[in-house]
């Protein structure tokens, strides 16, 4: 699983740029790298999560989930 997330951050890594330097009027740029954005810093933190998680980093992990705590 953590390949294909790996390799899904990656794509979406060169979709970003790939948007920046098409000239397509079809799409609201903007719009469209906003969610690109959101969707590369969720897989980033995934990625974070997992390898600490695999390296037994706990503290690490603590301080990630705190981050949810109201």
């Amino acid at each position: 699983m953590k390949t294909r997330i790996h390799a899904r951050l990656e794509q979406l890594k060169g979709i970003r740029t790939n948007i920046e330097l098409s000239n397509s009027d079809h799409v609201e740029k903007s719009s469209y790298i906003q969610m690109v954005d959101m969707n590369i810093e969720a897989l980033t933190d995934i990625v974070t999560l997992v390898d600490a998680v695999n390296n037994n980093e706990s503290k690490k992990v603590e301080d990630w989930f705190k981050r949810f705590k109201v």
